[in-house]
């Protein structure tokens, strides 16, 4: 009798595997779909927060140059960011965002830790605007 019915208890059984196989690969392959998108999640945070501290350290690095230079100098100086830049491409300047008020001045030379940079050609109360070094219409005496 066991030998009657052994060919398709192997034909059923085979069946069974080859069912249990792509069930339990369909399960495995939804597992790892998953965890292949959490994983996609955490290298675009990890894109991300790696930016964030390449940036922190060029800030660091020229936080620490600017200290440097401004040790450097035997006059005071004052600080002051770009806010803005000339829109018309006429002429290479800036606007900085210190004014009379913090003690700017015309034709006041502006500097940075690499050197010149340009020098005051209009100033208001809180901003003041800085015509560039490489703009044609610049010039800078200088003794070598």
């Amino acid at each position: 009798m066991v030998e009657l019915f052994s060919p398709f208890h192997k034909v059923i059984r085979g069946t069974v595997k080859v069912f249990e196989e792509v069930w339990f690969g369909y399960f495995y392959l939804v597992g790892l779909r998953e965890e292949n998108q959490r994983l996609k999640a955490e290298v675009s945070r990890l894109t991300m927060e790696n930016a964030r501290f390449r940036e922190q350290l060029a800030t660091h690095k020229r936080l620490k140059a600017l200290l440097k230079f401004k040790q450097t100098l035997d006059e005071p100086a004052i600080a002051a960011q770009v806010v803005a830049r000339d829109p018309t491409g006429w002429f290479k300047s800036i606007i900085i965002d210190k004014g009379q008020r913090a003690g700017v001045q015309l034709d006041m030379p502006v500097v940075n830790w690499q050197g010149v940079v340009g020098r005051v050609v209009d100033v208001s109360a809180n901003y003041a605007k800085v015509l560039l070094i490489i703009d044609q219409n610049s010039a800078l005496d200088c003794l070598l």
